[in-house]
């Protein structure tokens, strides 16, 4: 299945009974339902219930958009825990209901340092209960300032946003200036305009608008504006310098930390035109960009949203391609594998891949006892599944085609529903494998199985032979196609 993961800027109007100005977006998703796989997130979920949390809202517009969302994903979740793992699973949106409480605690008093090490104070620790809070601020405050950080109140940025920072004498006074900024950075964005200017004004010399600038030159270019304002660093380097003191730098935290500083340096700032709008707008657009690197496609009407995620796709090999609405109603239909009637269907759709215009490299490596390796990129998805293909002619007569599901993005799993809807596609084509094997016999082995021997599942018509066997490091399945004109009764699948 092709993944495709929805902005909420589009899903706000699919949920229209009539899809609104996406109308045709919902009539390609109703139309291809079987080829596409459409995730929900947990950052749609907080853009969803940040302004809807009376209960009122909750029983009523919430859950009706959950509703909605369980439709649109059947089930099928994408997300992060709260130590930045990639969840990949099956479950309804509306069992995030349970978790949302009414009025809950706004983001300024989550990060109020005070508040934070308050809450401990109400665990049960016996008659001779000490305040852990206590505990805690002791901790920090025998630890003295870091050097690095007694520097930083000379540069009058700092001094303007951190005004306690000169004064600190141990790490809990700079641990609460640090929470004051950070309280302001989510609660005014006013505050967050000033901060974000003043960075530009202190960091950057540019020779253009960085609204103006091409997405390969974009990293490149704010490396030259901070090395015009004498600061030796690069882009990168920046990135790294701000997660130093981070003691578990995830992906995701890495990757959001670079759409933030391309926002926070100027390039497609988004400029929170909504009352309501605050920094968290920014958060969650940097996480919804992190995890559609993990889909085929990423389709949102944010101009700010596309533009960042373009240059950050391209500086970390993310393959996975960023579309308007528009863009996605006139390509989609381009990279869906049509319905396949029969076996010879499916095996001249496979040899029309073999052109140059598919062409990546060939790959025999030398003293193989093979005449041929060649890997080609299909322009669409084979069976709405598979991306890459491999052709390999072993000998005179014998050719091999194998069909890969390769991730060039950030994914490395497969939703079991992927496999299921694959194999059902093949049965539907080539029919019954050679050994009789029924559907649920086949699903059995290939999808749920935790046998880690080779399991192939063969179908075989004259000279050609179909197998499908299962890549145990990341259940991914994969299609060999054997064209034998040998005469041979059993194909050679293990070469």
């Amino acid at each position: 299945m092709i993944r495709v993961y929805f902005d909420w800027n589009i899903i706000t109007e699919l949920k229209k009974p009539d899809g609104g100005k996406h109308a045709g977006i919902k009539g390609l998703i109703e139309k291809h339902r079987a080829a596409l796989l459409t995730p929900f997130s947990n950052y749609h979920v907080e853009d969803l219930i940040k302004n809807n949390k009376t209960k009122e809202r909750l029983d009523t517009f919430v859950k009706r958009d959950l509703e909605y969302l369980e439709e649109l994903s059947q089930n099928h979740f994408l997300g992060e825990d709260a130590k930045g793992n990639v969840l990949a699973q099956i479950g309804s949106p509306l069992k995030f209901l349970d978790t949302i409480e009414e009025d809950e605690a706004c983001i300024e008093e989550l990060l109020d340092m005070e508040n934070i090490l308050s809450s401990f104070d109400a665990l049960d620790l016996g008659e001779d209960q000490i305040k852990l809070s206590d505990v805690f601020k002791n901790i920090y405050k025998l630890q003295p300032v870091p050097e690095d950080i007694k520097e930083m109140p000379s540069a009058p940025l700092v001094a303007k946003f951190f005004p306690n920072l000169d004064q600190a004498e141990n790490y809990w006074d700079i641990i609460k200036d640090f929470g004051n900024f950070n309280k302001s950075l989510f609660s005014d964005k006013n505050f967050l305009k000033e901060y974000r200017l003043g960075v530009q004004e202190v960091s950057l010399e540019l020779e253009a608008n960085p609204g103006t600038w091409e997405t390969d030159n974009v990293i490149e270019n704010i490396t030259k504006g901070l090395h015009t304002k004498g600061i030796k660093t690069t882009f990168s380097e920046l990135i790294e310098s701000s997660l130093k003191y981070q003691k578990n730098v995830t992906r995701s935290l890495h990757f959001c930390t670079a759409y933030l500083m391309l926002d926070f340096y100027g390039y497609q700032s988004d400029k929170l035109p909504k009352p309501t709008n605050s920094f968290q707008n920014i958060t969650n657009d940097a996480h919804h960009s992190f995890l559609a690197a993990h889909c085929d496609i990423l389709v949102s009407e944010d101009k700010a949203l596309i533009a960042k995620s373009k240059v950050l796709y391209k500086e970390y090999s993310v393959n996975t391609l960023v579309l308007t609405a528009k863009e996605f109603e006139e390509q989609i239909e381009g990279l869906i594998h049509y319905p396949i009637g029969n076996p010879n269907d499916a095996f001249q759709h496979a040899i029309e891949f073999l052109n140059n215009d598919n062409f990546l490299e060939s790959a025999r490596n030398e003293g193989e006892n093979i005449l041929l390796r060649d890997i080609f990129k299909l322009p669409m998805f084979y069976f709405n599944y598979f991306n890459y293909l491999i052709y390999e002619k072993v000998e005179e007569g014998l050719s091999m085609l194998t069909f890969r599901k390769v991730y060039k993005n950030y994914s490395d799993f497969v939703y079991y529903t992927e496999n299921i809807q694959l194999l059902k596609k093949l049965f539907e084509c080539l029919g019954q494998p050679n050994d009789n094997l029924s559907y649920d016999e086949v699903e059995k082995e290939l999808v749920f199985s935790q046998n880690t021997e080779l399991k192939n599942i063969i179908w075989s018509f004259d000279e050609v032979h179909f197998i499908i066997r299962r890549e145990i490091k990341e259940s991914k399945l994969c299609l060999i196609i054997v064209v034998n004109n040998k005469n041979s009764e059993t194909p050679p699948v293990d070469t």
